[in-house]
């Protein structure tokens, strides 16, 4: 199994604990990335409006 995105060695970046055996977060860096591209992408389809809402809410940028 390749090492989680989010594991730090001692401790987890995505729960309180550390517990890698079957985890519903785990995903290798790689897969991360897809997947941020994926949401990146779904995310320029939206209006105008809705993809300034979320960059207030969230404190993101670069989907406009």
């Amino acid at each position: 199994m390749d090492k989680c995105f989010a594991d730090n060695g001692d401790s987890c970046k995505a729960l309180r604990t550390k517990n890698c055996e079957g985890c519903g977060f785990y995903k290798t860096k790689k897969q991360l990335e897809a997947s941020k591209k994926k949401a990146m992408k779904r995310l320029k389809t939206l209006d105008k409006f809705t993809k300034m809402s979320i960059e207030a809410k969230y404190k993101i940028g670069g989907i406009i």
